[in-house]
């Protein structure tokens, strides 16, 4: 919340220390903005709050807590602890594409697109304290390696997940998108990947929960596969298609947070 403006009553120190915390006894030289309590920045009815030198209570008139930011994280695990004086966390996240296949043997080929990775888009509940642990998935690496009956496959994409941890360490909230499947290809057949599911475990605000969407496969003299596409904007968490008779990866998916 945000303290009263200037005009609207006498301001008491207490009521620094409810939005911003600390202890007691409560001490002013506590409060310059970039140190332990107050965020660098900080502005209130009179300007920004002092970073050090003078300070008064006057200066605290019209401020919060709470400072804006954003993470956007495009592979491996990632810890953040919130200290913004948010409410809400915002996500955006996709699991990647999975890789196409390619199979030839001179006679006769096969092509099959991977599919598009799962997309969540959520608002959570959260307050200072909270921890975010967030795990992207990478694309699907494409397979054209010509093994004989066998056929080839696409790699599955990489799971992308966002796990919420309470400020006593209790997980609350486990966001999933699963990355698509990988195509596969026989030189007489072949299956395109199927797209990527989602999951929740917790409560979140969901406003988008889209399952990837599935590849094509495609015998000699029809074409070539394409793969299936991914919600998220851009060009994340989608399925690798085929450049000629060179099948490709599926791309990587991301885990975007904004407050």
């Amino acid at each position: 919340m945000t303290i009263k403006a200037w005009g609207q009553g006498s301001l008491a120190m207490s009521e620094i220390q409810a939005e911003f915390g600390g202890g007691n006894p409560i001490g002013l030289n506590e409060y310059h903005a970039g140190e332990s309590y107050v965020p660098a920045g900080t502005r209130g009815s009179f300007g920004a709050i002092p970073a050090s030198g003078a300070i008064a209570i006057r200066h605290f008139y019209g401020s919060s807590d709470y400072s804006p930011g954003n993470r956007t994280y495009t592979s491996g695990t990632h810890n953040l602890t919130l200290n913004y004086g948010a409410n809400y966390l915002y996500v955006r996240m996709a699991g990647g594409g999975g890789g196409a296949a390619y199979q030839g043997d001179g006679r006769t080929h096969h092509s099959s697109g991977g599919g598009g990775g799962h997309y969540f888009y959520a608002r959570v509940n959260v307050a200072n304290g909270y921890r975010l642990v967030a795990e992207v998935g990478g694309g699907g690496a494409p397979d054209a390696s010509y093994n004989g009956g066998a056929g080839q496959r696409g790699a599955t994409g990489g799971r992308s997940r966002l796990l919420v941890y309470s400020a006593s360490n209790a997980l609350i909230l486990t966001l999933t998108s699963n990355g698509g499947a990988g195509g596969f290809a026989h030189h007489n057949y072949g299956t395109a990947g199927a797209g990527g599911s989602g999951g929740v475990s917790g409560s979140a605000t969901i406003y988008n929960n889209n399952g990837g969407a599935a590849g094509t496969s495609v015998h000699k003299g029809g074409g070539w596969a394409s793969g299936g596409g991914c919600s998220y904007p851009g060009s994340i968490g989608n399925g690798g298609g085929m450049s000629g008779q060179n099948p490709l990866a599926g791309t990587r998916g991301e885990v975007k947070v904004w407050w």
